[in-house]
């Protein structure tokens, strides 16, 4: 009885995380692929930076 509570809550809050993370991958997972592929190649911070603020612009054109 109180245990089965804690236990549907806390399978509760697991699919709520499931599908945050799940719709975060949906929107975001072209630019996160991109900026992996692009963080691979940079072999300086200022690489690594750009990678970092082209990730910033693709994922601003996507959010409103």
């Amino acid at each position: 009885p109180r245990g089965s509570v804690t236990a549907i809550v806390i399978g509760g809050i697991g699919v709520l995380l499931s599908g945050i993370l799940l719709l975060g991958f949906v929107l975001f997972g072209k630019q996160a692929s991109t900026y992996s592929r692009c963080l691979s190649g940079a072999n300086t911070i200022a690489a690594q930076q750009a990678c970092q603020n082209q990730f910033i612009h693709s994922v601003e054109q996507v959010t409103p």
